[in-house]
């Protein structure tokens, strides 16, 4: 069979489904004023803008260990995840009362946040930690490998305390 460089895409994902506490912050309301977001499986090039973060690395040797040491700002690498993998999001506004983000058209797989990276960091950065939370962990739905909150292979933990 062959293989096909289309990642797949979530359903719709409601922020307040992956952290409870934002219901708090919505208020009742139905589905289509809730705040939501699609994203995407990352492809190679996502992952190697994500690691470039990280490329600044020193090892150090003693006599018992080596150490490894990476100089990235881990809040910011989070960020850059929701940023490369975020296909849509709604009734998500910055302090300016604008949407989140504009996205480019197109089908879902092939959708990203248009501008610069810099420029999502001031809106993403306006939000409450919990919005930036559930963010974080739709793109984790979709990029396992990026879970910081389970090792490789076991099911979900708790999510409210990261």
């Amino acid at each position: 069979m062959a293989i096909k460089a289309l990642p797949t895409v979530s359903d719709v994902i409601y922020l307040q489904d992956l952290v409870p506490q934002i219901e708090l912050l919505e208020g009742e309301c139905p589905n289509e004023e809730k705040a939501y977001v699609i994203v995407r499986q990352a492809t190679e090039a996502d992952s190697m803008a994500i690691d470039q973060m990280s490329s600044e690395r020193r090892v150090v040797w003693s006599e018992n260990e080596v150490q490894e040491i990476r100089d990235s700002r881990m809040r910011e690498v989070w960020a850059m995840q929701v940023f490369r993998c975020m296909c849509d999001a709604g009734n998500i506004f910055g302090p300016d009362g604008e949407p989140l983000c504009k996205f480019s058209s197109g089908k879902m797989h092939a959708r990203y946040v248009e501008g610069t990276f810099r420029d999502f960091l001031k809106s993403f950065g306006a939000q409450s930690p919990l919005v930036t939370r559930a963010l974080r962990y739709a793109a984790w739905e979709m990029n396992p490998d990026w879970d910081l909150r389970q090792p490789e292979g076991e099911g979900p933990k708790d999510q409210t305390n990261s």
